[in-house]
């Protein structure tokens, strides 16, 4: 979901803009606590061409090299696999499902419990619908070969229906452990003050879920898109959690025995420089943890990615 009007060149717009928010906001978002990661770079672009507004980002921790992103509203109920050099390996329809406005995706355990065994998708773009809003759980598929052409089909998807305390809210950030199943998700706020949401447990397919409102997560920045929560991801070993907004991102720690939200709400996060990219509205973990992968929305769609300091 843009935070600018959709129109002919506003792309161009658009990365003129950030570009000069970065000069803005550099002494902020070039501080020495940005110590994790090496500045990112772009190492390919998407060969499939229906994707075109990149919204969620994840890296199979099952089959290592495959990365799986799916388009904001207006795409159709499909995820799409690739890898680091951008070919297309496959698209699947999924089967059950409708994309109203998916926003993010996530790895986490699927029906029986198997740790990042299926991949969640958070349908919670369109508010002010008390019936808009979902998450969709669906087995992550096998990807055999180059399965490139007519798109194949996941298993049915087990839907989610979420009930807000109080006015449903335009999330984009969607956090789930990989291994407990804890599901949360963290509102659009361009105040930088994000409302973090619970998902009640365990999750019954067709049964509304109860979320529970945590408190307040703080994104700092100078300029609304600094603050703005667009997309989020946790590591496969569960000890990191990393926010991302347009222009920066923020990486929190995450102790043992320690729940994801104890961990937003009582650490203090590190601040992450991201690339200079149009419209950056994903994040996600390697399947060993130690790099980060982004993309952003327009067409062709680009991939970078972020090592770890060190490698």
């Amino acid at each position: 979901m843009s935070w600018l009007p959709r129109g002919g060149g506003v792309w161009l717009f658009r990365l003129a803009l950030v570009g000069g928010l970065v000069a803005l906001v550099g002494p902020e978002l070039w501080a020495d606590e940005a110590v994790g990661y090496q500045l990112g770079e772009q190492v390919a672009t998407l060969a499939e061409p229906e994707v075109t507004e990149s919204s969620g980002l994840a890296a199979s921790v099952r089959q290592p090299g495959i990365l799986w992103t799916h388009n904001d509203s207006g795409g159709g109920a499909r995820l799409y696999a690739t890898d680091r050099t951008g070919q297309a390996l496959a698209t699947f329809e999924v089967s059950g499902a409708t994309n109203r406005d998916w926003e993010d995706l996530a790895l986490g355990p699927d029906a029986e419990g198997e740790p990042a065994a299926a991949l969640y998708v958070a349908d919670t773009g369109v508010y002010g619908d008390e019936d808009a809003s979902a998450i969709y759980r669906i087995t992550e598929p096998q990807v055999l070969g180059d399965r490139r052409g007519r798109p194949l089909v996941t298993a049915p998807a087990e839907r989610f229906p979420l009930v807000f305390p109080g006015p449903p809210q335009n999330v984009e950030t969607l956090l789930v452990h990989p291994s407990s199943g804890e599901v949360l998700l963290l509102s659009k706020a361009g105040s930088g003050k994000s409302t973090l949401y619970r998902a009640a447990t365990p999750l019954v397919p067709e049964r509304p879920t109860a979320l529970e409102r945590l408190g307040t997560v703080s994104l700092d920045g100078l300029v609304v898109p600094s603050r703005t929560a667009t997309g989020g991801a946790v590591a496969p070993d569960g000890g990191r959690i990393v926010v991302r907004t347009y222009v920066a991102a923020f990486e929190w720690d995450v102790a043992e025995g320690e729940t994801l939200a104890e961990a937003l709400l009582g650490g203090d996060p590190r601040r992450v420089v991201m690339p200079i990219m149009r419209q950056g509205e994903t994040i996600a973990y390697a399947a060993d943890g130690r790099s980060l992968y982004a993309t952003s929305e327009g067409s062709p769609c680009p991939l970078f990615v972020l090592p770890a300091r060190g490698d």
